[in-house]
């Protein structure tokens, strides 16, 4: 399969984990290195750059800004399982910004949690599908204790 093939696949995966609608289409995907995934993280205040209980331990973000899924230029999509439900991840991330619209003044730390259980539930399932028994359990800076 070629890495295209593969996206749409995973677009599929991810439609068929969420029940959103198959969107025929794909984000743009741009491999990066890891800082420049982090620094996106931290402007976007996605994570934070002084707290290290959440340090910005990513292989890939979704920008709904524009639109785009940075990867880690060192992810592997064809050989790697893992790698490949970062992208289901973020694929949640797109149809979410997609089909369900919302006010950035209505974009609460409760929304935010809201739209993270949803991609990392669809990862999760994307993972034992794949026979790995890795599981994410998400963490919400902005819900600290």
């Amino acid at each position: 399969m070629t890495t295209t093939e593969i996206l749409f696949e995973l677009m599929r995966a991810a439609t068929s984990l969420t029940g959103y609608e198959y969107p025929y289409s794909i984000p743009e995907i741009d491999y990066v290195p890891y800082e420049t995934m982090r620094d996106i993280m931290i402007l976007s205040k996605i994570c934070s750059s002084t707290d290290k209980r959440y340090e910005c331990n990513v292989k890939a973000v979704y920008l709904n800004l524009n639109g785009v899924v940075y990867l880690d230029e060192h992810s592997d999509i064809k050989n790697s399982p893992l790698d490949r439900s970062f992208v289901v991840h973020e694929f949640v991330h797109y149809l979410q910004a997609k089909y369900n619209s919302y006010e950035i003044e209505t974009y609460t730390c409760s929304v935010r949690a809201g739209r993270e259980d949803e991609a990392f539930k669809a990862q999760n399932e994307y993972l034992v599908e794949e026979g790995i028994d890795k599981v994410y359990v998400p963490v919400y800076p902005c819900q600290k204790k």
